[in-house]
């Protein structure tokens, strides 16, 4: 799982980079492949029945924190700081293409 991450993000670098006269389209396309990587770990609970956020051994539990009564998965937290960032950048080059 990891080399595929690894590919597509070296991929979505690359469709970012490039010289290219569609530039808007690798932006796009960066975007949505970076969307589709992150966004399940937000949602794929509730599709798929028994599933958990938990990861590793359930016999050696590790606390995670707590916030408000909320359980802060690493992975969950790692997807929302590359969500906002995707947006972000996205709104950045959105913005630069409106002044040009």
């Amino acid at each position: 799982m990891l080399l595929i991450v690894i590919c597509v993000s070296a991929i979505s670098i690359w469709l970012l980079w490039r010289r290219s006269l569609e530039s808007e389209v690798g932006i796009r396309v960066g975007a949505l492949i970076s969307l589709t990587l992150w966004t399940p770990f937000l949602y794929a609970v509730h599709l798929v029945p028994g599933a958990s956020l938990w990861v590793g051994d359930p016999a050696t539990p590790v606390p995670y924190p707590d916030v408000v009564g909320i359980t802060l998965y690493p992975q969950v937290v790692l997807a929302v700081v590359f969500l906002m960032l995707t947006a972000g950048g996205y709104g950045l080059t959105r913005l630069g293409n409106a002044r040009t």
